[in-house]
């Protein structure tokens, strides 16, 4: 479990940097600046919000055998991690 997590907030710690200032996909986040900051958070700005959906998606595709409960405890964890990775890395 604790290495599905591991990669969920992985990828996700990805995408939200891939749309930073400067990066390949910074466009995205110009274009989405005029949406309201609850739905621009768990899109692209805070990967903390991002990680439960994008996370449930990226289990729902990369492990799709897991139960309910492990699920759930899979993006717990991963939000656990990118919350570590926060406060570690400067935007």
């Amino acid at each position: 479990m604790f290495e599905n997590a591991l990669i969920i907030a992985l990828i996700v710690l990805f995408i939200h940097a891939c749309m930073w200032e400067g990066m390949i996909l910074s466009w995205l986040s110009d274009l989405f600046a005029y949406l309201p900051n609850a739905i621009r958070k768990p899109l692209y700005e805070c990967v903390i919000c991002m990680t439960p959906y994008y996370g449930t998606l990226l289990l729902i595709a990369l492990f799709p055998s897991v139960s309910l409960a492990e699920a759930v405890l899979t993006i717990l964890c991963a939000s656990g991690i990118n919350v570590l990775f926060s406060i570690l890395l400067p935007e």
